[in-house]
């Protein structure tokens, strides 16, 4: 036997192949030779692709391909703003008065205590409807357990019932209209079923105080359903005899329940008796849009776009904030048109608000909390459309000498200035208004030109009431809303009296009166909201400005507004105009007086012109800036014998 050295032994083991290096291969999790990645698997689409290259574009890679992607951050879990496909997702925020994925509600804060809870959740004892949320706080069960409630067959989509509270028990409490005695005496509960979704009307006879509740659970007022009337949840807006109504918009398939409420019996007025109600479901009409105030809506009104937005909500840009119920907390306003909106939390909630002037100003405060083009707010200062549905206010302003625990040191006051009257129905809900048209005041001047300083606005109303507070300054420094015209926002730049063989609106015909024009110019520092103001000859009324398919009824400063006689204008740069509401302006060639006036028939400006020359208009001489006209042509500069919409040198304004 030949012995090989250890050596030579070791060495031939080697040369045979022995070794203890692992073979890795891709899809074993280790990066390795020539792999670019290695997540475990040979599967494609994941980023890392079945021979272990790096998949370009893929969800997860932390790098956003636009052409797929809207986000990437470096993973595919949803839930945290970018969701598993690479896609942004919405990040709900409790408090931004939008209900969100998780809310029940969302009042535009995230206080506690309102209604809506700190995590948008409806708070025990509050209903919550609209957007932004208001929440009403609701009465609560009586003591005991609540009755079997009768039910009303409905049939061809009507039901009728009768009963007589004289000897019934009480089985419902709390306010009703903000009247804190009433539902506390005897009462009976019904029930009805809706086979499908419908408006329902409630019309109850008796000749006796009534009221009425619709909740969606027997006696248990924390599921009232809201009245459309008055959106407050119950019916008590009748006299004596005769008797409540109820109405509520759109209610889903189920059952309902009926509450005929007595007042607690006074030996002196014992309000309780026999009764009869009638219950009518009729197919849902409530539509954003449809120029309709209905149930859930703040508004519906599609011609006021700078109260009510496309989505049926009140506009504000600012929103109360708490706490501001004494003067210390005063939530502080800028010297601008703001629309704010608010609420009372108890019927003793008073809210405070402070504003300085920096120069001597013209201030009108005004209340409302909707918009109703079928229910006239008849408060002096309002367009015809603002509304008080439930709010009960009362606006009392302060200079820097009054005390505001004592309100025999106010400037002014204003309590219950107008209200909506519906039909047949007395209204016991009203707005204020404070400002130069106020119809009621002590003082027809207050508000008129205030000196410089400080103010303070405390404003009063009833528990769980939204408002909007309306604030404007005359001047109006740096205002972003448009707001009604004042005497010298406006000036008449430009008028076109003979217009004779002129084609002024250059639709290429010429009569004896379809191209007479008027042209306004804003010369505030604000924009202006030309709804409702009027242009007048010596005879009558000739133009009303309305929501047009034409014209903006927003006219911003240094801009004009050109209104024509007729036809079909179509002058190149001109963009801003309409066509008479009457069909003419009539504006005499030997001479007429224009008059224009706002909403509330205050005159804004007038002008007694003599003889006019064919087919030359009047013109500021110079523009805008100028106290006297002179005819188009003889003005320095000036192009042409008109300008409808330009000034006079054919420049823009």
């Amino acid at each position: 036997m030949t012995r090989w050295p250890l050596a030579v032994l070791l060495i031939s083991i080697a040369a045979c192949g022995g070794s203890n290096s692992a073979t890795h291969a891709c899809g074993d999790g280790i990066v390795n030779g020539t792999e670019e990645c290695d997540d475990g698997n040979t599967v494609s689409g994941d980023g890392c692709s079945s021979v272990c290259k790096k998949e370009v574009g893929m969800c997860g890679d932390g790098i956003v391909d636009v052409a797929t992607e809207t986000c990437d951050d470096g993973n595919r879990v949803s839930g945290d703003g970018c969701s598993a496909t690479c896609q942004t997702e919405a990040v709900n925020k409790c408090g931004d008065g939008v209900i969100d994925n998780g809310e029940a509600c969302d009042d535009h804060n995230t206080a506690a205590g309102d209604g809506c809870s700190a995590s948008c959740q409806v708070e025990a004892g509050y209903t919550c409807t609209g957007t932004p949320s208001v929440c009403t706080m609701m009465g609560t069960q009586a003591s005991g357990t609540c009755a079997q409630p009768i039910v009303v067959t409905m049939t061809n989509g009507t039901g009728s019932a009768s009963g007589d509270t004289t000897s019934t028990a009480n089985e419902v409490t709390g306010d009703c209209d903000g009247y804190v005695e009433d539902s506390d005496g005897n009462d009976q509960v019904f029930t009805f079923t809706l086979a499908q979704a419908s408006d329902v009307d409630i019309e109850l006879t008796a000749d006796w105080d009534a009221n009425l509740r619709l909740m969606k659970t027997a006696c248990d007022t924390t599921t009232q359903v809201s009245d459309h009337v008055f959106h407050d949840g119950c019916a008590d807006v009748g006299l004596d005899g005769d008797g409540e109504s109820l109405t509520a918009q759109s209610l889903p398939a189920g059952t309902y329940y009926v509450v005929v409420d007595s007042y607690d019996p006074d030996p002196m007025d014992l309000e309780m008796g026999p009764f009869t109600f009638t219950v009518t479901a009729t197919a849902p009409t409530a539509v954003c849009g449809n120029g309709i105030y209905d149930d859930n809506e703040q508004c519906d009104d599609t011609t006021n776009p700078s109260r009510c937005s496309a989505t049926c909500t009140l506009v504000h840009d600012l929103a109360e904030t708490e706490p501001n119920d004494d003067v210390a907390h005063a939530m502080a306003l800028t010297q601008t048109h703001h629309q704010i909106f608010g609420s009372f939390s108890s019927d003793t909630d008073v809210d405070f608000y402070t504003f300085t002037l920096t120069a001597p100003a013209t201030i009108e405060l005004e209340t409302y909390d909707a918009i109703d083009p079928n229910a006239t707010y008849t408060g002096a200062g309002s367009v015809t459309t603002l509304d008080c549905t439930a709010t009960e206010t009362n606006i009392v302003v302060f200079d820097s000498t009054g005390d505001t625990t004592d309100d025999s040191t106010m400037l002014y006051s204003d309590y219950l200035d107008g209200s909506s009257t519906p039909a047949g129905a007395f209204s016991s809900a009203q707005c204020s208004y404070i400002g130069p048209a106020d119809r009621d005041g002590p003082d027809p001047t207050q508000g008129v030109n205030l000196p410089a300083g400080t103010y303070t606005i405390k404003l009063e109303g009833i528990a769980s009431k939204a408002y909007i507070l309306d604030t404007k300054f005359t001047p109006d420094l740096g205002s972003t809303l448009p707001v009604a015209p004042v005497a010298g926002d406006l000036v008449l730049n430009e008028f076109m009296a003979a217009d004779s063989t002129a084609d002024t609106n250059c639709d290429g015909a010429t009569t004896s009166t379809n191209d007479e024009f008027i042209e306004l110019v804003n010369v505030a520092t604000h924009p202006i909201d030309l709804t409702g103001v009027t242009i007048s000859d010596s005879v009558t009324v000739r133009h009303t400005f309305a929501a047009a398919a034409t014209g903006s009824m927003t006219l911003d400063p240094g801009k004009a507004v050109v209104v024509w006689a007729g036809g079909a204008p179509a002058c190149p740069g001109v963009d801003d105009w309409f066509v008479a509401s009457s069909g003419q302006l009539g504006l005499n060639d030997a001479g007429d007086t224009i008059t224009l006036k706002d909403a509330s028939a205050n005159q804004l400006l007038t002008y007694t012109f003599g003889t006019a020359t064919a087919t030359k208009s009047f013109n500021l001489n110079p523009d805008i800036t100028g106290t006297t006209y002179a005819l188009h042509d003889a003005i320095t500069g000036a192009v042409g014998a008109f300008s409808p919409g330009k000034k006079s040198d054919g420049s823009a304004f």
